[in-house]
């Protein structure tokens, strides 16, 4: 196993610090889940950091600004897309990153009308439910997406 030097950990992570705040980095955190992306390891991290930055800076608090309303309607759309062709490793990652973003958007502010066609639709376009196996879009996650959004009710 390759070590990691721990001054160079602490440099990366000051800088993906320094990177939250600009508009379009949940979105890159994301493009880094997909299964296109050339390393899983790389994969699950972008996977945890934006669970985290989910978490933390969704919406404002404790004096720290949240992410613009125009980015927050973007990066649903994309975390949904992610998560319906993630791989095994991210589901339980993008899910719970998914069900911060459903009790905030979607069951408080009632601000993501998209979500339910959009997963009906990814139900139904799935590997298992289409009839082609060749879909991307797999059947597991969009059950687990619909767990996380029936699951608070």
């Amino acid at each position: 196993a390759e070590t990691q030097d721990p001054s160079r950990v602490h440099a990366a992570e000051a800088a993906l610090k320094g990177l939250e705040g600009q508009a379009g980095f949940a979105s890159h955190l994301l493009r880094l889940c997909h299964p296109s992306a050339p390393n899983t390891g790389v994969q699950l991290q972008a996977a945890t950091y934006f669970r985290n930055l989910v978490r933390n800076r969704w919406t404002s608090s404790k004096g720290q600004p949240g992410l613009a309303d125009t980015e927050r309607v973007a990066v649903r759309a994309e975390l949904l897309q992610t998560l319906l062709v993630c791989s095994q490793t991210l589901v339980k990652v993008l899910a719970e990153a998914l069900r911060l973003v459903v009790m905030r958007d979607f069951a408080d502010d009632k601000a993501w009308p998209e979500l339910v066609p959009a997963l009906r639709d990814g139900v139904q376009n799935s590997n298992l439910m289409n009839g082609n196996s060749t879909s991307p879009i797999l059947t597991a996650n969009a059950l687990e997406a619909v767990h996380v959004l029936l699951k608070p009710y």
